[in-house]
């Protein structure tokens, strides 16, 4: 059910899906995120180093190809991207650049139809992404590392979208974002943890908040969230949906992509003021980075400075050997 679209990816109306975000443990390498190349006014993948400073963009703009959604292998050496050429009626496909953005490869079949904000597994054997079928259905599919194989693990209802699959440090468990609608409104949104035989279990089922952006820890032991319709609060708490506790709230803001450190010490998340998803509209948006438990916030990233819009989806590296 595509109600919006923001860029390449179908979103809430309030909030854009993010990406599979850091879940291997390791020491903290650089942060991957896509955002709106000012010069191009195209979507572009970029990498930072996790205490700031300028960006370096990895993918080259293209004509209106935009790049999205980067989500890091476990070894810290690959980065899984979707790709999709807004002149085109084309579907978006899934691809991989090495860490310094060459070696650009398919990761898709070429006959796959949508796909977009892929994780990967920590063997590197398995790629799950939101799957935009050409019969109108929607759901997440799991399919192996060149696109064969492809399964929907979790199906979406006529009135629902599944968002944000992410693959759990270890083993096959992918926790994701699932939107249930009435009519044109937001009924519930809700996290769940689907097992590897595909048996969905909805973590937030017994709250009456709205849960968006999920990504877990690097020992699988928390989740982290955006939290509310206005989306301007990020929250963790324990994988059977328990224990919540706010961590950082910005009135005004959108929060995006809370992230853990592959250490687990830090949170890195995006932050917008307006929508910084589409080169077409108003938007401000920034990246910063606070302690595990809220504390020490700080931003790390200004667009006026980087000459980037980061437009809300973020991943943390391990440090490549």
């Amino acid at each position: 059910m595509h109600r919006y679209i923001w860029s390449a990816v179908a979103v809430l109306a309030l909030a854009a899906a993010s990406p599979a975000s850091a879940t291997f443990p390791g020491e903290n390498g650089a942060l991957a995120f896509s955002g709106v190349d000012l010069a191009s006014q195209t979507v572009q993948v970029y990498r930072m180093a996790p205490g700031g400073g300028l960006p370096t963009q990895l993918t080259a703009p293209s004509g209106d190809v935009f790049n999205e959604c980067p989500s890091w292998s476990a070894d810290g050496g690959l980065i899984y991207f979707d790709s999709l050429d807004r002149s085109t009626i084309n579907p978006a496909h899934i691809y991989r650049i090495n860490a310094t953005g060459g070696s650009r490869t398919l990761a898709d079949s070429p006959n796959a139809p949508t796909h977009l904000c892929p994780t990967v597994n920590q063997t590197g054997t398995l790629i799950a992404a939101i799957e935009y079928a050409d019969d109108g259905s929607e759901g997440i599919v799991r399919m192996n590392a060149d696109g064969s194989g492809p399964q929907i693990v979790a199906a979406a209802a006529a009135n629902q979208d599944n968002y944000a699959p992410h693959f759990a440090p270890t083993g096959s468990r992918i926790l994701l974002n699932q939107v249930t609608w009435n009519g044109n409104t937001v009924e519930r949104s809700d996290l769940l943890i689907v097992n590897p035989a595909g048996k969905a279990k909805n973590i937030t089922r017994k709250s009456s908040d709205q849960y968006t952006s999920p990504s877990w820890s690097p020992d699988a032991s928390t989740v982290l969230a955006v939290r509310g319709a206005a989306q301007d609060e990020i929250v963790r708490m324990s994988p059977g949906g328990s224990n919540v506790r706010m961590l950082v709230k910005v009135p005004g803001a959108t929060l995006s992509s809370p992230t853990f450190s592959p250490d687990g010490s830090k949170i890195a998340y995006t932050q917008c003021v307006g929508d910084c998803g589409d080169p077409n509209l108003q938007g401000t948006g920034s990246i910063w980075v606070m302690g595990g438990d809220g504390s020490g916030v700080m931003q790390i990233l200004a667009q006026a400075t980087a000459g980037v819009q980061p437009d809300g989806s973020l991943d943390w590296g391990v440090s490549a050997p």
